[in-house]
């Protein structure tokens, strides 16, 4: 048997698959996980350090355990119920698309938007102040969530 017989031939499309979830963007309106946010997620959760770099990447689609200890976590420093549909979505779409509006922002732009001159990425033009969902998807292929 030749070795690519024996792949999975559905790796390459789990791998391809984004998973949607605004995690990051929550965590960027918070103190506490602005800074260092995976390690102190997943320090306050006590879910592994990996699995929340996954998680905030879209990488993966957590366990509703997983899930619900990440949500316990934001809802205490955001000081406020967070709905699960309002955090985890399978299309990309939540009954408050804007993560600002939902968490009671005047409307922020994350720093990730703009280059070290502060003028903004042409790639993310579609991004404007308090409008953004904070989905996986508007800003994929990025690192670590940045605030601003």
């Amino acid at each position: 048997m030749l070795r690519s017989e024996m792949s999975n031939p559905n790796r390459s499309v789990k791998a391809a698959t984004k998973h949607h979830n605004r995690v990051a963007a929550i965590m960027l309106h918070t103190s506490r996980y602005s800074c260092y946010p995976t390690s102190r997620l997943a320090a306050d959760s006590g879910v592994a350090k990996s699995t929340i770099s996954h998680l905030l990447h879209g990488r993966t689609n957590p366990l509703y355990s997983t899930a619900a200890r990440v949500v316990k976590c934001l809802e205490r420093e955001a000081g406020m119920a967070l709905d699960f549909r309002e955090v985890f979505s399978e299309d990309g779409s939540y009954p408050t698309p804007p993560v600002c509006i939902l968490l009671g922002c005047p409307g922020c732009t994350p720093a990730i938007v703009f280059d070290e001159d502060n003028s903004e990425k042409p790639a993310f033009g579609h991004v404007r102040a308090g409008q953004w969902t904070g989905d996986t998807s508007e800003f994929d292929g990025l690192g670590e969530p940045e605030r601003r």
